[in-house]
């Protein structure tokens, strides 16, 4: 795989992870009453945009598309979420699906850092924002449980 290719790449990775908690906060905020919770949701979701949008920036100028998430994946983190508070939607639970969330982020973050680490500065830097603010929705929603 030459250096674009890597670059390309990893940008993908972090255009997916982006857009993957994107979906699962734009699945979890209607289903919150709290306002504290609904707030920081959306704090993370205003973050995620962002960095979905720079990456999107990113691609195209290199002549690509984005590349999200399968249809079968996001359809089974979709199902996921309404399995998960249908009995449950106590903003406790809410704040666990985000943490478990957070923290499968943080992990193929990493991951796709470790395997691009020959890529371009600028997507490492963009990794990086990414990852500082999963780390940090991650410790806000802590305080939930």
């Amino acid at each position: 795989m030459e250096h674009t290719e890597h670059f390309t790449a990893f940008l993908n990775e972090i255009y997916r992870n982006a857009e993957s908690g994107i979906s699962a906060i734009n699945a979890l905020l209607p289903k919150t009453n709290d306002d504290r919770l609904s707030k920081d949701l959306q704090n993370q979701l205003h973050d995620l945009r962002a960095i979905e949008a720079e990456a999107v920036r990113k691609l195209k100028n290199c002549g690509e598309a984005p590349k999200g998430q399968p249809l079968m994946a996001r359809m089974g983190m979709r199902m996921g979420i309404e399995m998960n508070t249908a009995m449950n939607r106590s903003s406790s639970r809410l704040a666990e699906l985000m943490i478990k969330g957070n923290n499968m982020g943080i992990i193929d973050l990493n991951r796709a850092i470790n395997r691009y680490s020959a890529a371009n500065a600028n997507a490492g830097d963009l990794a990086n924002r990414l990852l500082t603010s999963e780390q940090a929705a991650l410790n806000t929603f802590k305080s939930y449980l």
